[in-house]
């Protein structure tokens, strides 16, 4: 049989001249459907959509070491692709206005030209937006015209999974679209809390626990969850149980620091999430100045600080609309599991005291 996917990008990884042939298999493999997608986002330009996918794949080459899910390379190529034709299709209408006078000898009507034109531009945004696997998705079903199967097979899924991950999209195309809400609804923060700290079952990820932080008042119910590594897992869980330390820890030396400096954390924002499925951060202080920072750090330094926790709305969206369910080690209770170990070592590690008198 031949390599898959995810053997072949390891190959191509290796930037020798098994791995240039190993990265020619890859493209030759998925180069019918580069090219159909690029085709279609250009409206059938021929020569337009040649240069979206010589494009592509040098992209690709160049940035073959950040493809998170290397089973895949398919999606991720054909992703790369449509952005580049889109832009070059902008591009090409900037450069080409179609005047009124034109538009009357051709039979167009350039007002609903400008708004066809402004309703995929909002299209666009709204399907960069969608979580990874939603929009990859989207792009092979309705712009490779793949079929349910074919989208399962280069996404390494179920054909079940594709279509709860079209309804979802779907359903946040629409909410994303509606006009009433793309200026305040999309833009504005959700109270959230730090729910609970898991350890993953899931070995896709290098991070070794999620946090889930939850919504309250206006979103309750909704939950966001946010990949992390061990030592901020442990310091989440230490701080939501109460463990106490018999030193400061790193954030708990950053707040007092930060407090005899006569400052004040007066918020912490997840604000972004981007193609590669990471999350940022800002942490804002009193007076107005703000930091950038990764969310375990943001939050740990929340919840020692007693600060307010927001999530732009449209990242609570996007990043809520997991396919499945977090994974979980059988057995894990979260957070109390977690803070429960960090108490039987701390025990350990403690020496005896003086015997009583």
């Amino acid at each position: 049989m031949p390599p898959d996917d995810a053997t072949l990008v390891a190959r191509a990884l290796a930037r020798d001249a098994a791995g240039r042939d190993a990265f020619a298999t890859l493209v030759a493999r998925h180069h019918p459907m580069l090219t159909r997608t690029v085709l279609r986002a250009v409206g059938g330009d021929h020569a337009l959509a040649a240069d979206a996918a010589q494009d592509a794949v040098l992209q690709a080459l160049v940035g073959l070491r950040g493809l998170r899910d290397p089973s895949a390379f398919g999606a991720w190529l054909t992703g790369i692709g449509l952005r580049i034709a889109r832009r070059l299709a902008l591009r090409r209408g900037r450069e080409d206005p179609l005047d009124e006078d034109a538009a009357a000898r051709v039979g167009v009507d350039p007002a609903g030209s400008a708004e066809r034109a402004d309703l995929a531009v909002r299209v666009r945004a709204a399907v960069a937006a969608l979580p990874p696997g939603q929009r990859d998705a989207v792009f092979l079903y309705y712009l490779a015209g793949l079929s349910q199967a074919e989208v399962a097979a280069h996404l390494g899924t179920a054909e079940g999974a594709v279509r709860t991950r079209l309804h979802k999209a779907r359903a946040a195309l629409r909410e994303h679209l509606d006009e009433e809400r793309t200026d305040t609804t999309m833009n504005a923060d959700i109270a959230m809390r730090v729910a609970d700290v898991r350890p993953t079952a899931d070995d896709r990820f290098s991070a070794t626990h999620v946090v889930v932080l939850e919504a309250v008042e206006s979103g309750a119910g909704r939950r966001l969850p946010i990949w992390i590594d061990t030592a901020e897992a442990v310091a989440l869980a230490a701080t939501l149980e109460s463990v106490a330390l018999p030193r400061p820890g790193t954030y708990a030396f950053a707040a007092a620091l930060l407090a005899a400096a006569g400052g004040r954390v007066s918020g912490v924002r997840i604000e972004r999430l981007d193609d590669a499925g990471v999350f940022y951060a800002v942490v804002t202080l009193e007076g107005g100045a703000s930091l950038d920072a990764r969310p375990s750090d943001a939050l740990n330094l929340a919840l020692l600080c007693d600060a307010p926790i927001t999530a732009a709305s449209a990242v609570l969206a996007a990043g809520e609309a997991e396919t499945e369910p977090v994974p979980t080690r059988p057995g894990e209770r979260g957070a109390p599991a977690i803070a429960a170990a960090l108490r039987e070592r701390l025990a350990v590690a403690t020496p005896p005291g003086p015997p009583a008198p």
